[in-house]
């Protein structure tokens, strides 16, 4: 549960631009499964999100560092924008493709990470960054690999000679999403269902190849099974809180 959240940057370039519905293929959720606010970790930053009567995602705001910056999008053809900038690229109800900006003083970066599928799982993410500055452009791509066990779990995530294993208990997930080694653009699109099928159980523990270092969890579960609070603890840090809290009916 290592989100970076590489975004306060990327939400200054694209602040105030809009959010849409999805696809027409996107799965509409029930009301008890949208959810209204995530909090991260040991920062307290926020990620909430708006929904229609439909429980489609019309809005999101992201809460970092005492800054609060909301983003709107609209679709068109199967394309997702953030304002005048496409931010996913949708065939068959998920996501092929995402693309994003962050501008500072040592210039443009461009963002764009591919995804592919297998039986509705997401099973590789290829991420290509692209910049300029004044004095050097910098251009990179990275290639991971998603793995599942028999009982649709995922059990690790590769890249390069880095890893990311997984451990389950028998706690069924419903819809809970916790890839947080990728930036928080992924948390929007797992939250509009358009990243694949979710894992049959919930993570108990993940172990990183960098820094050899284990996280494990702990999960407080509402009446009707979803997850409302993940207690994150590894080594003798102090443990980390992730709270979602479901849209008020």
């Amino acid at each position: 549960m290592r989100k970076k959240l590489l975004f306060t940057l990327a939400v200054m370039f694209i602040a105030m631009m809009t959010l849409a519905s999805c696809s027409k293929d996107e799965p509409v959720l029930k009301q008890s499964e949208l959810l209204g606010e995530k909090t991260f970790g040991r920062d307290g930053d926020r990620l909430s999100f708006e929904y229609d009567a439909n429980g489609k995602i019309t809005g999101y705001t992201l809460t970092q560092s005492g800054r609060e910056f909301r983003a709107i999008l609209t679709e068109k053809d199967g394309v997702i924008y953030q304002g005048a900038y496409p931010f996913l690229y949708i065939k068959d109800g998920l996501a092929t493709k995402m693309t994003y900006m962050t501008e500072g003083v040592s210039g443009v970066t461009e963002y764009s990470y591919e995804f592919s599928y297998n039986k509705g799982y997401l099973v590789g993410i290829t991420r290509m960054v692209k910049g300029s500055s004044i004095s050097y452009d910098i251009s990179s791509t990275r290639e991971y690999t998603l793995e599942y066990d028999r009982n649709h779990n995922l059990i690790s995530v590769k890249q390069d000679v880095h890893e990311w294993k997984y451990t389950y208990g028998s706690l069924k997930n419903r819809n809970y999403y916790f890839l947080d080694n990728f930036p928080v653009f992924f948390d929007v699109a797992w939250q509009m269902g358009l990243l694949g099928k979710c894992t049959r159980n919930l993570p108990e523990s993940m172990e990183m190849s960098i820094g050899a270092c284990t996280y494990n969890f702990e999960y407080t579960i509402d009446e009707e099974g979803y997850v409302t609070n993940v207690k994150e603890t590894q080594g003798n840090l102090p443990p980390a809180s992730y709270i979602y809290k479901p849209v008020v009916k």
